[in-house]
């Protein structure tokens, strides 16, 4: 019987180039980790006096943030100032992006980079960036 679940090498993550009317989505290279999105609803305190507990309802939903780490290459025309992750970051604009798990499921969200942190260790030599995309609305999932 087969395991349950998806390789985490199988799961990607794209950004799309904004052309029209055909999108091209290029996968993000050297990807380390993939996290969200993290989803969550506004709870609204609807708790009126003479009530004997508090009472909520729903509020809006909120995308939230995914946050992605690589293995940063200047280089990369993924990761680079002028196509990639760092020129999203810098001109600030909504770009569609796709996190697939394998062939089972994606998730199709719109998003701008709010966050681009490099690291680098001393020792193993590899230099890191923390990315995050911050949600405009909410995910579809397919």
């Amino acid at each position: 019987m087969p395991e349950p679940g998806i390789l985490g090498a199988e799961v990607t993550i794209e950004m799309g180039d904004g052309a029209t009317p055909t999108e091209l989505f290029t996968k993000v290279a050297n990807v380390k980790n993939i996290g969200g999105p993290g989803m969550s609803r506004e709870q609204i305190n609807k708790t009126f006096h003479g009530d004997t507990a508090q009472r909520y309802r729903s509020g809006l939903p909120e995308g939230g943030e995914v946050p992605i780490e690589i293995m940063w290459d200047p280089a990369e025309g993924t990761h680079d100032e002028t196509t990639g992750l760092l020129a999203a970051f810098s001109d600030g604009l909504v770009r569609n992006f796709k996190i697939k798990f394998g062939t089972a499921a994606t998730w199709s969200f719109a998003a701008f980079v709010s966050g681009f942190e490099v690291t680098g260790e001393a020792e193993g030599g590899m230099t890191m960036a923390s990315v995050t995309l911050k949600l405009d609305g909410l995910p579809t999932f397919a």
